[in-house]
């Protein structure tokens, strides 16, 4: 199923199914240097919160007007998910080495169901819970590319923001 999306998708979203005693760094490779933010999402006021912060972030990095605004809003979608589908958890922003700014969004939640997985990521409109259901179609359109992670353990989103400078004096 992971390269059947992947395929679908051109690349642009990739899943990785996680069985009971795999760690998430054996699924996706989180950056070793420390975040340049990181916030707990455990109620509606952490979502806007989130947004908010990761805006001011890469507006500090040179990020502007629409690339700007489709980053914060896809942090916001990845954030309400956390509150719908879980209990709460946390978003980290990394720089990877290669330069490209990262949103990490983890939940401790029950995960995405194998069954209901390829509605969830590719049927716009379509959510298991009340709402638009349009979060990962939105996230797909406007991130560079979005890496899931999904199992009984939770769920982990990376959404690919962009690439900073490496030059930046605030990252150097």
């Amino acid at each position: 199923m992971e390269a059947q999306l992947a395929e679908v998708t051109l690349e642009s979203l990739q899943v990785r199914l996680r069985e009971g005693g795999v760690s998430l760094l054996e699924v996706l490779r989180r950056p070793e240097s420390p975040p340049l933010l990181r916030l707990v999402i455990a109620g509606p006021a952490d979502v806007s919160g989130a947004r908010r912060a990761v805006g001011t972030l890469l507006a500090a990095v040179g990020f502007e007007g629409d690339a700007r605004g489709d980053a914060e809003l896809c942090v916001g979608e990845a954030a309400s998910n956390v509150l719908k589908h879980a209990v709460g958890g946390w978003l980290e922003v990394h720089l990877t080495v290669s330069g490209h700014l990262q949103a990490w969004v983890v939940d401790q939640g029950p995960g995405i169901p194998l069954a209901l997985l390829t509605r969830c990521v590719l049927e716009a409109g379509w959510s298991s819970k009340d709402s638009a259901g349009q979060g990962f179609t939105v996230m797909r359109a406007l991130c560079q590319r979005v890496l899931l992670a999904t199992g009984a353990s939770g769920t982990t989103v990376v959404l690919e923001l962009g690439t900073v400078p490496l030059e930046q004096p605030m990252l150097g």
